[in-house]
């Protein structure tokens, strides 16, 4: 199996040469990771034994969290929570008009993705990052933002529960974001 890392962190510099420095170097896993197959046929990802995506089928799964989305407007950014093997990714890409921010608050979810599936023609994208903490979504939302610019946080069942304290914080921090004026607005 072709390992896409190198492919896929080549990207992350242009905003955060700190997270692929941290990808590059790491050497232990924290949890453990798997990939098994949903009812539907299609690959997902286990993480500790638990599936990441619906385990009957991903691609529904997803097609149900967009259509929720009460706008998909290009000035609006969706944070999508975890990268599992990116099909949550996969479709915003293929279906979105906003900006697309991964949150991955767990590094080596994200290194395993990133070994696995090439991401590299996604994450050229100027309207992609990959963000593991709200000081690293400010940072993308940094002169990107415009006054009516809404922030939109998704995810599964999986990482709404095991990511449970981690999508608190976030979504605290879009709620005052999407409450305020942004500080340093977008430059066009």
């Amino acid at each position: 199996m072709e390992n896409f890392l190198e492919r896929n962190l080549i990207f992350l510099p242009r905003y955060n040469q700190e997270l692929a420095t941290k990808l590059a170097t790491m050497e232990k896993l924290d949890h453990d990771y798997a990939l098994d197959s949903a009812e539907s046929g299609n690959a997902i990802l286990s993480i500790d034994g638990l599936p990441a995506n619906n385990p009957i089928d991903p691609s529904i799964e997803v097609e149900t969290i967009f259509g929720a989305l009460p706008h998909n407007e290009s000035d609006n950014f969706y944070i999508l929570a975890g990268m599992e093997i990116g099909y949550m990714f996969d479709y915003f890409i293929e279906n979105c008009n906003g900006y697309i921010i991964v949150f991955e608050p767990w590094l080596d979810s994200l290194r395993v993705a990133f070994e696995l599936i090439d991401f590299s023609k996604s994450l050229r994208k100027e309207k992609v990052f990959v963000v593991t903490n709200v000081q690293e979504l400010d940072a993308a939302l940094a002169f990107r933002r415009k006054p009516n610019s809404q922030i939109h946080l998704c995810a599964n069942k999986f990482f709404q529960h095991f990511y449970a304290e981690n999508l608190s914080e976030m979504q605290n921090h879009i709620d005052i974001l999407n409450a305020t004026e942004p500080e340093n607005k977008a430059i066009f």
